[in-house]
């Protein structure tokens, strides 16, 4: 099977076991669904576009990228490149919900170091695939998990050189045909992508209801504040009416303390900010 998209799914898996172990704000939770599906939604747009296109379509002729096949080779490069985009933005996410979860023992055994150069190779190393502008072949990247992580514990392969966390495939495709395979594997994935998001969007639904997100902002978010003086601060000026605990001021603090920053809210009328 070619390897399109080939260790994505898996990604998904864990996305979504990470998000039922780890409580999140009910914000930061629906951050996780809509990266998970900003992806899906890239991936399967990537393979369903220009893909296949045999390179005689009308609009793809006397364009000023050139050749015919030059701008379906630039096209899929864009349509590809825009899918690492979003996955570059959910891997940072997911490390971050990992981390804070194997903090507690309890949930997931691990060596320290075995998930971080884990993520790293997959930031730093991982692109969908790239199609040669010049000549008819492209390459389609993978990620695995083998020998780093076996569904309960991380660890460091014995060799690393045997368990590489990403790899290239080159594959030709001056035979068009093949392109199609490349189409109906990756789609396979994508049908696999899609079911480990729905059933994070079931989960959601029974968990985070209305009632039981402002139960957990009056219990949990008494006043929007830390300790840590010396972190950078955000300031939300808040009315009369909607008060620091705000739809709006809470979900946008989630965010902002994801990322480091203490916040406090003051009223639009108040002195000395």
């Amino acid at each position: 099977m070619l390897p399109i998209y080939e260790g994505i799914p898996e990604l998904f898996d864990y996305a979504v076991e990470l998000v039922k172990l780890k409580p999140l704000r009910d914000s930061l939770a629906i951050v996780a669904y809509h990266l998970l599906a900003d992806v899906l939604e890239d991936a399967d747009h990537a393979l369903r576009h220009y893909l296949t296109l045999s390179l005689s379509e009308h609009y793809l002729q006397n364009s000023y990228h050139g050749s015919p096949y030059k701008k379906w080779a630039y096209v899929n490069n864009d349509n590809f490149g825009m899918l690492d985009k979003n996955i570059k933005l959910l891997v940072p996410f997911i490390e971050k919900i990992h981390s804070e979860i194997m903090s507690d023992p309890t949930k997931l055994g691990h060596d320290s170091k075995a998930p971080y150069r884990w993520f790293h190779a997959v930031r730093e190393e991982y692109v969908s695939c790239l199609v040669n502008a010049d000549e008819p072949i492209l390459t389609l990247y993978s990620i695995s998990f083998k020998g780093w992580f076996d569904g309960q514990n991380w660890d460091n392969p014995v060799r690393l050189s045997e368990h590489p966390v990403v790899t290239s495939h080159t594959v030709p495709i001056a035979d068009r045909l093949v392109l199609v395979e490349i189409q109906q594997t990756g789609l396979k994935r994508v049908v696999k992508m899609k079911a480990s998001l729905t059933q994070l969007a079931n989960w959601l639904q029974i968990n985070y209801t209305m009632a039981g997100a402002l139960n957990r902002r009056d219990s949990q978010w008494n006043q929007i504040s830390c300790d840590a003086d010396r972190l950078p601060t955000v300031i939300f000026s808040h009315g009369k009416e909607s008060g620091p605990q705000g739809d709006k001021i809470v979900a946008l603090a989630d965010v902002a303390k994801a990322r480091g920053y203490r916040c406090r809210a003051w009223h639009a009328n108040s002195q000395g900010i």
